[in-house]
């Protein structure tokens, strides 16, 4: 991967850049994507867990304060 070229380093926000591979196949005229890095671990969670579960707020902080939720 790396003696091919098929890392990217992209910025986030108030991180440091992400090392990633974009896609697993390098293509000699299709250059990859530039979409931006990939989202952190749990970058999502909260939103997970009220659009798809229907809990609210009060819920989620229960869950983090068992430490099932990191």
């Amino acid at each position: 991967v790396t003696a091919r070229e098929m890392t990217m380093r992209l910025p986030r926000p108030n991180e440091e850049p992400a090392s990633y591979v974009p896609h697993p196949v390098k293509f000699s005229k299709t250059p990859p994507r530039r979409d931006g890095a990939p989202p952190r671990l749990g970058a999502h969670t909260d939103e997970i867990l009220k659009e798809a579960l229907g809990l609210d707020a009060a819920e989620i902080a229960a869950l983090r304060l068992t430490g099932a939720l990191g």
